[in-house]
């Protein structure tokens, strides 16, 4: 699992997660979890590091964690997490 925490609250409404492309193992499945105690499942990582874009309602935290809960094979992980600002915001 990995958490991003920031220094103060945050509008955020996509997440961008990239499996790592070492052959090796793959993530199937994952949940993100955020400071206000909701979450979102996220499922059908594409073999390979394209970005498994992760879109939901604007929620504003101060945290959010993924959890991998499904995987195959060695070496499991993220090469990358990508954490966009709502539009509402910009």
């Amino acid at each position: 699992w990995i958490r991003l925490e920031w220094e103060g609250p945050r509008t955020i409404d996509c997440i961008v997660l990239y499996d790592r492309d070492t052959g090796e193992g793959q993530i199937r499945k994952g949940i993100l979890r955020f400071s206000d105690g909701s979450t979102v499942e996220v499922g059908d990582f594409s073999d390979g590091a394209f970005g498994k874009t992760v879109t939901f309602p604007a929620k504003t935290v101060c945290w959010v964690a993924f959890q991998v809960t499904e995987s195959k094979g060695v070496n499991i992980g993220l090469t990358e997490i990508e954490v966009y600002q709502s539009a509402q915001m910009k």
